[in-house]
């Protein structure tokens, strides 16, 4: 037979996400409040350990145990109310609304729970940012044979999957393709996950050439948005074996008024762009002045893009006859 009823006075708490206690009262009605009575408590919702702490739920300012998501609140002599408290833990986190549910459970037929009034709900709104997305750096360098890891931040954790793809920039690098190698284009970032790397492995090649980009660009992420850096230009720093290039034979030719001789540049090394070499012209006496004492058929060494080891480049000069 049931001499005692219980319930909760309020059944609803909704309050904004902070670091607060919120104060809840259990009553109780009935022909023999004088004696001793437990209530067994359960707790339940979507909240978990990271928005509660379930250590610090007291009864009347005393701490209880929890066991299995159960407590037990005791009613003493004649008392009526009970005041239990919870521990609402602030965080960062980006999340829908939560609850925490206290309900009146059931023990055998020491007493009854009032229709309507078994539970008190806490209701825990979210006060955290929309998650943004951001590059850690805008900028980069890596050389040939080496890999780039750029980081990709949070501005704080999401209880969503958030998805981020990657993509080269063609139209604003100079790098080719052959230059680098991209194969994580998507990123995932987990529940409470802030951070993930992306490495990029520049090729190397046996090219001398110059410093050349890639701007890698993130899209549009899902159930985030991007952030300050959305793009980080990398640099690449040759690798390769610097080319050089030497005369053939030794430059110090002679020749007639009216006649020619050849000249020749010998390269040593690989190159990915065409590459054209000054030279000058001088003798014991002064110097000769072009299209006066000499002509040339041209005024630079030129090798060609993808030019080799052994590869020459020759000009020709030709003496005037000036009558003097």
């Amino acid at each position: 037979i049931f001499d005692q009823t219980v319930y909760f006075s309020i059944e609803r708490n909704p309050l904004a996400e902070a670091a607060t206690t919120v104060s809840f009262v259990l009553s109780r009605t009935g022909n023999q409040l004088q004696e001793n009575q437990a209530v067994l408590i359960d707790i339940s919702g979507t909240a978990d350990s990271n928005d509660y702490d379930n250590t610090s739920i007291t009864v009347n300012g005393s701490p209880v145990t929890v066991t299995g998501n159960i407590f037990t609140a005791t009613f003493s002599g004649t008392s009526r109310t009970l005041i239990i408290t919870a521990n609402i833990l602030d965080d960062t986190t980006y999340e829908p609304s939560e609850n925490l549910h206290f309900s009146i459970t059931p023990n055998s037929n020491d007493y009854q729970i009032r229709s309507g009034e078994s539970r008190h709900s806490i209701v825990i709104n979210n006060d955290d940012i929309y998650p943004q997305v951001t590059f850690d750096s805008s900028t980069d360098t890596g050389t040939e044979g080496t890999s780039v890891t750029v980081d990709v931040n949070l501005s704080n954790p999401s209880k969503d999957q958030i998805i981020v793809p990657l993509y080269v920039d063609q139209g604003s690098s100079n790098a080719s393709v052959n230059d680098y190698s991209l194969t994580q284009t998507t990123l995932i970032f987990l529940p409470g996950e802030i951070t993930k790397t992306v490495s990029i492995p520049l090729v190397a090649d046996l090219f001398s050439e110059n410093t050349e980009n890639l701007l890698l660009k993130m899209g549009t992420p899902f159930n985030a948005n991007t952030g300050a850096m959305t793009s980080v230009d990398i640099s690449i720093i040759n690798g390769g074996v610097a080319a050089s290039y030497a005369f053939t034979t030794t430059p110090a030719v002679s020749f007639n008024e009216n006649s020619s001789t050849i000249v020749t540049l010998t390269l040593t090394g690989t190159i990915d762009q065409e590459i054209s070499i000054p030279y000058t012209i001088s003798n014991t006496t002064g110097n000769p002045i072009l299209n006066v004492d000499y002509t040339a058929s041209s005024m630079f060494f030129v090798f060609p893009a993808g030019s080799t080891t052994g590869a020459t480049s020759s000009i020709t000069i030709t003496g005037k006859d000036d009558a003097l």
